[in-house]
Parts: structure tokens; sequence; C-alpha cells
């Protein structure tokens, strides 16, 4: 899984492709990433497509289309036309940007061949290593800033978080903020200014 904008990636190996792992790898997949985007751009894979028909025609699945809503992301189909999104021919009418995808992930993170005693553990070091990756590596469009910083930007400003509601409030100078009956205290810095705290529904109760 990929975000667009910040080219942010989540990897998750499975030992085969059902519904059941689809649907278990987007919901680890958004909460890695902290939050859910408004639209999913996806391959012409069995498990979320039952027909396909010319440009971006697709008949999805009826599961798969539960989950979409469920989680509000309306489902995209790929376009070989495309330019942006098909960056050569494959075969059998294939993507060729998730193609490339594929590739790019092979190369980043399995070459050379490791080993590991699970798919459990060897899922937590893919994990930990999107982490590191994301903040090492370069924004392709933007030099002077890590994937990993646009990727918490964006899931500041964009990404939908279940469970998490914000409203403004202000610090007073003594230091001290109110957001649903909770008082806290802030640093001197921040004393003043409106602020937008998260609240989370484990603090709402404490």
């Amino acid at each position: 899984m990929r975000l667009c904008a910040s080219r942010a990636v989540y990897v998750r190996v499975y030992p085969r492709e059902t519904q059941e792992m689809l649907f278990d790898a987007h919901a680890r997949g958004f909460a890695f990433f902290g939050g859910v985007r408004r639209r999913g751009i996806h391959d012409d894979m069995k498990t979320a497509v039952t027909s396909v028909f010319t440009g971006k025609e697709r008949v999805f699945n009826r599961r798969f289309l539960i989950m979409a809503d469920h989680y509000m992301v309306e489902p995209t189909a790929c376009s070989p036309a495309a330019g942006w999104e098909s960056r050569r021919p494959t075969p059998a009418g294939r993507n060729g940007h998730v193609e490339n995808q594929v590739q790019t992930i092979q190369g980043r993170f399995f070459q050379p061949r490791l080993r590991f005693a699970s798919l459990e553990e060897l899922n937590g070091w893919l994990e930990a290593e999107c982490r590191r990756w994301a903040e090492r590596q370069a924004h392709p469009e933007q030099g002077d800033q890590t994937v990993g910083r646009c990727w918490r930007w964006n899931v500041l400003h964009y990404s939908r978080c279940w469970g998490r509601s914000r409203a403004s409030t202000r610090a007073s100078t003594a230091c001290r903020a109110t957001s649903d009956l909770a008082r806290v205290f802030v640093i001197f810095q921040l004393a003043s200014p409106m602020l937008l705290p998260d609240r989370l529904a484990e603090n709402c109760c404490s």
C-alpha cells in the first residue's frame, strides 16, 4: 500500500491472496498510516474486481465494496492508458505503475534475500523498515523534505481518523487549556495561541 502524495509505503507479507488477507492488509495499512484517504486506486485483483471493462469501468466485488464503504474509501480502478498511472506496457493489461511499485518494493526490502523464523517476525521487520526508509528517503518532488515528514504533514491535514476529534481552544497565560472538560497544562511557548488538541476515546474517559 502506498500514499500517492507523500510516497510512504506499507508492506506486509501473506501466505496467499484471499479476501480475508486483503481486508486485513487494508485495516493494518490504515492503522500504520494513521488515517484513511478518500480514494483508493486498485489493481484488477480478483479479490476486489469481478468484471473488467474498457477504461476504468469495473464491477467491484460485493464484499470488497462493503469494506470500502466501511472505511468510506472510493475505490478507483487503474487505467493502463493513463500516463500518470502507467509508466510502461505490461502483460495482460496489468497497470504499469502498480507493477513498477511491486518491483521497487522487491528490490528495496527483499534484496539480498533475508531469513526469518516466522511471518510475524518478517512483517514486524518490514513495518519497522518502512518507517526507517520513510525517514531517510528524500521526497522525489520536494527535495528538502523526507517522505516521512510529508507523510506526517498529510496525515495531520488530510487523513480521516476514527475515534479522534478536534476542537479549537485557547491556552491562557497561566499555561492552562481546557478541552472537553479536561484541563491540561501546556508549555510556555504555547500559551495564548489557539490550539487544536486531539481528543481520543481513551482520553475522554480519564
